[in-house]
């Protein structure tokens, strides 16, 4: 999704290409979904002037937003966070600032009250977040139910990472019934749209069961994603003949790989791992480079 697609909270291409050529207005006060559509509608008389100024105000802010200035559009938001036509994407913005902690200080308790006003319209990221905030309890009463009930509407909406939390969710019964096939379920749905943690979860389960061909389709779907994880145990099924033919070629490949990757905290451990498995199994032909900061 693009950006002003997430900004204002809708799908349609023309409604976006009409915002990014400037040539809309705001319409504050109509819900997200009608955007531009009653463009040429008069205001209120008596609220002309203020709603002009809220619209130029948004604007400026979205426009900040799009060049990635978020402290800028931070100390402009926090000025109008309270206003009643404030546009649904900007709600979701203040949520994930307070959420996060970056711009501003972290403050969940705000952040949810912004998630709360835009998942009322169907915003898709912040009724996922709002989701995650209930099953985990994370500023507010944990409510497994009510946290499924948000994470399976941001699923509906089009939030394909919500797949992960209802897998979870069916597996262990968590605010709903327990039921294996219905977690593998969405763990499919995931996996077809590349979401790592569902692929990795996916070829995990298909490992432990020994079903070593499916394991290595998923681990390498999730290594073509760039999952350090996924290109280990590829590499090992490989080096192996898991569900596969020995392949001392690709198993070196994908060992490889993960040695040219990035330095941080997550693949560190992966980096040794593998510069392990090539020393070890004889597969380096002294070509092998890791960056001088990884010590093994």
């Amino acid at each position: 999704m693009g950006f002003f697609q997430r900004l204002f909270g809708t799908k349609d291409k023309a409604k976006v290409d009409e915002f990014n050529n400037q040539n809309i207005t705001f319409n504050s006060k109509e819900n997200s979904d009608s955007l531009g559509k009653e463009k040429h509608k008069p205001p209120v008389e008596n609220n002309k002037e203020s709603d002009t100024n809220n619209d130029k105000e948004y604007e400026k802010i979205a426009n900040l937003l799009k060049k990635l200035k978020f402290g800028e559009a931070y100390e402009l938001l926090s000025k109008v966070e309270n206003n009643k036509d404030l546009p649904v994407g900007l709600m979701e913005f203040l949520g994930d600032f307070y959420f996060e902690g970056k711009v501003t200080a972290k403050n969940v308790t705000k952040a949810i009250k912004f998630y709360k006003r835009a998942a009322k319209l169907n915003n898709p990221h912040s009724t996922y977040m709002l989701g995650k905030c209930y099953l985990g309890g994370i500023g507010v009463r944990e409510n497994e139910k009510l946290g499924y009930s948000y994470v399976k509407k941001a699923s509906d909406l089009g939030v394909v990472n919500a797949y992960t939390e209802l897998a979870l969710c069916h597996a262990h019964g968590a605010g709903v019934s327990k039921n294996y096939q219905q977690a593998i379920s969405y763990l499919k749905k995931g996996a077809d749209k590349k979401v790592k943690t569902c692929l990795l979860m996916l070829a995990k389960e298909y490992y432990k069961k020994e079903e070593y061909k499916d394991a290595l389709k998923y681990y390498t779907v999730a290594a073509n994603e760039g999952s350090f994880e996924g290109m280990y145990t590829a590499g090992l099924q490989h080096y192996r003949g898991e569900g596969t033919d020995v392949d001392y070629k690709k198993a070196r490949y994908w060992f490889k790989k993960i040695t040219e990757g990035n330095v941080t905290g997550e693949n560190i451990e992966y980096m040794c791992d593998a510069l392990n498995a090539l020393v070890h199994y004889g597969l380096n032909d002294n070509t092998l480079y890791l960056p001088s900061k990884i010590r093994c």
